[in-house]
């Protein structure tokens, strides 16, 4: 907050994150020609059931730091202004599905006018993640050096609500709410001729 003493301003980084686990997995489903199953199957059959191919990504995170703000009552420009914070600001249970607010707002009073807050930079972090991507293909061979790729996909394939972070201005009348997610379910399908 106070331009010439930057170590009173040391916190976690915006984009620090501190537990991320992230699995991916292709599987060659053993169905149609030159596989396990149904190695003898027509071409009209093959082309339908045979030869699918399914990918899935799963990212589990925690979420990034809360950067807490405030209205600047120092008078003093071009500084960062924050509240003071009197206890810890966790809420035990956070249920978003039920009731947005994600902070306790009480931990977090503004500063008294003519003073800065005591509130560090990011002292919480936000909503994680729990996300699973998945998508299907399948090649369509036309000649020795040709070939078709179809491929369905699926970001955020369960529709998971992705949580964004909380309004982190102790001035603002809708702080400690969260006020958006990111994105939900998105389908693509997608064509690609490789010769």
């Amino acid at each position: 907050q106070i331009t010439n003493n930057r170590a009173a301003d040391k916190d976690h980084t915006s984009f620090d994150v501190r537990h991320r686990a992230v699995m991916s997995a292709i599987w060659d489903i053993p169905f149609g020609r030159g596989r396990m199953y149904g190695s003898s199957w027509s071409r009209p059959l093959d082309a339908i059931l045979g030869g699918w191919t399914l990918t899935g990504i799963a990212t589990f995170s925690s979420g990034t730091p809360i950067l807490m703000t405030g209205p600047n009552r120092t008078g003093s420009p071009f500084v960062d202004h924050r509240p003071n914070r009197v206890c810890q600001g966790n809420l035990s249970n956070v249920d978003l599905r039920a009731n947005l607010m994600y902070l306790d707002t009480s931990c977090f009073p503004l500063a008294a006018q003519g003073f800065f807050g005591t509130s560090s930079r990011a002292p919480l972090h936000g909503p994680g993640i729990n996300n699973w991507d998945t998508g299907i293909q399948k090649f369509f061979n036309f000649t020795e050096d040709m070939r078709l790729q179809f491929r369905a996909e699926m970001f955020n394939a369960f529709n998971h609500t992705q949580f964004g972070n909380p309004n982190s201005n102790a001035g603002a009348p809708n702080f400690g709410l969260v006020g958006g997610a990111r994105a939900p379910r998105l389908v693509q399908l997608a064509l690609r001729l490789l010769f």
